[in-house]
């Protein structure tokens, strides 16, 4: 991390040096900016910890958990996928099959919805 930081000082070092920035370029030495930079990132990691400690971070957490919960049970979706083979009363061969299997989607889809906003 030491190399890194070395090469970001140096970067921003050139940056304000080489800039027409007035009195700023000529008043600001390494040794400040190096300071500047590590008061920042002290100030960065304080707020972090404190963020994890907070009720915020709880709550993210909680919300980023509930996000990965299923929204159907296994048993909905066999349900949907049988609703869906008896609600499609038209042979793959007679409509083709790209077209039989958008009806098929559609009508699990549809069991799905119909499931989701039942709950709610």
């Amino acid at each position: 991390m030491g190399k890194r930081k070395g090469n970001r000082v140096d970067y921003l070092f050139r940056t304000i040096k080489n800039n027409k920035m007035g009195k700023l370029k000529n008043q600001i030495s390494r040794h400040e900016l190096d300071e500047v930079l590590q008061k920042q990132y002290e100030d960065d990691a304080y707020q972090y910890e404190q963020w994890l400690q907070s009720d915020d971070y709880v709550n993210f957490v909680n919300e980023q958990l509930e996000e990965t919960k299923p929204i159907f049970s296994m048993d909905d979706i066999r349900n949907a996928l049988d609703w869906a083979k008896s609600a499609v009363n038209i042979e793959p061969t007679d409509i083709g099959k790209d077209v039989y299997d958008i009806l098929f989607i559609e009508k699990v889809n549809e069991h799905l919805n119909k499931i989701r906003y039942d709950r709610f």
